[in-house]
């Protein structure tokens, strides 16, 4: 196994089965960048384990959090992961003061909605929301990419929408948003304008947020084993 850098993961690659998700929480200092690199050292220097197929680390726009997305091809495998199996999670962040780990949480991608339009994001937006079990996470994400998808983002007022890929918890408590944006400005349009509005009271209003909360992010890191 050797590891290469790349670029944004591909999100609906067929070989992947699930998705881990952690945030590294920074706190008021701005370690964002030398978090984000402790992250990326570590995965670069270690022998990944089977079954691991991308590692992707991202910085929020606040420059407080840091988050990792794992693409796995072996659901067992995955959990294993989370059980430690040798992998340490805060190796990257150890001897960094008042750091925070949360999760990762374990995911499956349950379903997407992309703009005609292929473009290359400048702001990714993470929102995970709490769900009550697993049919009732899939029809929140059913109507929320029924009342708007990214083809409609993009005819209305705050265009800039690129995708939106709706993750669900292998427990069924929470429903992750992997939003791809133009910009931050147009994701900040989008929460600010009547498009989110109408979606949202079609569907009930949101869920409380679990972990993460419409946070915007920028890319610092893909790695994929080459």
């Amino acid at each position: 196994m050797s590891v290469a850098a790349a670029t944004r993961p591909v999100i609906d690659r067929p070989d992947v089965d699930s998705v881990l998700v952690g945030v590294f929480r920074t706190g008021e200092g701005g370690r964002g960048r030398a978090v984000a690199q402790g992250v990326a050292d570590f995965w670069s220097g270690i022998a990944w384990p089977a079954g691991l197929l991308s590692v992707t680390c991202y910085i929020s726009t606040d420059g407080m959090d840091v988050l990792t997305y794992e693409q796995w091809a072996d659901h067992d495998a995955a959990i294993g992961s989370l059980g430690q199996g040798g992998l340490s999670r805060t190796a990257p962040v150890e001897g960094m003061v008042d750091v925070v780990a949360v999760g990762p949480v374990h995911y499956h991608l349950y379903r997407s909605s992309t703009s005609d339009e292929p473009r290359v994001p400048g702001c990714f937006v993470f929102a995970s929301l709490l769900a009550d079990g697993h049919e009732a996470a899939r029809q929140w994400v059913d109507q929320v990419l029924d009342s708007v998808d990214m083809s409609t983002v993009a005819e209305r007022d705050h265009p800039g929408g690129i995708s939106a890929h709706f993750h669900i918890s292998v427990d069924g408590t929470s429903a992750l948003n992997y939003a791809e944006w133009d910009s931050e400005e147009a994701h900040i349009g989008f929460i600010e304008g009547s498009v989110r509005k109408e979606a949202l009271s079609q569907v009930g209003g949101m869920p409380r947020t679990a972990g993460v909360g419409d946070n915007r992010f920028l890319l610092f890191q893909g790695l994929v084993d080459s």
